[in-house]
């Protein structure tokens, strides 16, 4: 259809502009007399999702509850050794490369909000710290760390990185675009280690965190029990200006209107 239009276009002389900005070419067509008009994008595969495009303006790092409080009273965000990860496969790759001698960090954020996928897999019963991206950055960088996008490639391409022995601390295969993955990263010798577990520290301000977001998986009264507990957290190490949600993830009207209806049912029985 593109090209169709692109032929007519040309035909009838009614390109009045010609764009090429970062592999995307813009053609802008406008028909007479009356003054009708279309964009019409012709985009590669790399910018077809207008969300890879954008800089995002938070990155979201999903934790289990019980690790709150030591990033809230520390006022830093840990860089921990991967060991743990379930994917092994993922970590031998990522931390490939690296000196015997040192020892690798990485802390995982995601420029996606609220969806089940992460809550599920990363904070089934926890929150979602969303930090401001520009001053997350210039905080990684001032303790000499990195802060990169995961950009995702196809099998073929992640093949030919393993065996010509390529970096792939920031790659990951199209199987995980939907993490829309953002990482710190750094590289340190095992005597510099913070802690056992822990690589680096990377400290931050107030005005760094923005929200801090509950589980959609809490009941409501275990919402409001534990939403209560962080606003104390907040208010005993002078944290403002940090609001405390739940994540609307499961609430809909329609959803809530039929669970009353089956409860209703269930009374009657």
């Amino acid at each position: 259809i593109f090209a169709q239009l692109r032929r007519f276009a040309i035909k009838h002389h009614q390109i009045n502009q010609h764009i090429v900005l970062q592999q995307k070419c813009i053609y802008f067509i406008q028909s007479n007399p009356h003054g009708l008009f279309f964009w019409i994008t012709k985009a590669t595969g790399r910018n077809q999702d207008k969300g890879d495009e954008r800089s995002p303006k938070y990155l979201y790092r999903y934790i289990p509850f019980e690790r709150l409080a030591e990033i809230l009273m520390r006022r830093e965000i840990p860089i921990p050794r991967p060991q743990d990860w379930n994917d092994q496969h993922d970590l031998r790759n990522s931390i490939r490369g690296a000196d015997a001698d040192d020892v690798v960090g990485i802390a995982c954020f995601t420029s996606k909000c609220g969806t089940s996928f992460h809550w599920d897999l990363f904070a089934k019963y926890g929150v979602r710290l969303a930090f401001d991206k520009k001053k997350l950055k210039e905080r990684v960088e001032h303790a000499e760390a990195k802060l990169q996008k995961v950009n995702y490639c196809s099998n073929d391409e992640y093949i030919d990185a393993l065996n010509n022995g390529k970096p792939l601390l920031f790659v990951k295969r199209n199987q995980y675009k939907p993490e829309r993955e953002w990482r710190i990263t750094c590289q340190i010798s095992k005597e510099k280690m913070a802690t056992e577990n822990v690589v680096k520290f990377i400290p931050f301000e107030w005005g760094d965190l923005k929200k801090i977001t509950i589980s959609p998986h809490y009941s409501i009264s275990d919402y409001y029990f534990y939403k209560a507990m962080i606003l104390n957290m907040l208010e005993s190490v002078g944290a403002k200006n940090v609001q405390v949600l739940r994540s609307p993830l499961f609430e809909s009207k329609k959803i809530k209107n039929a669970e009353a209806e089956l409860d209703l049912e269930e009374d009657e029985k």
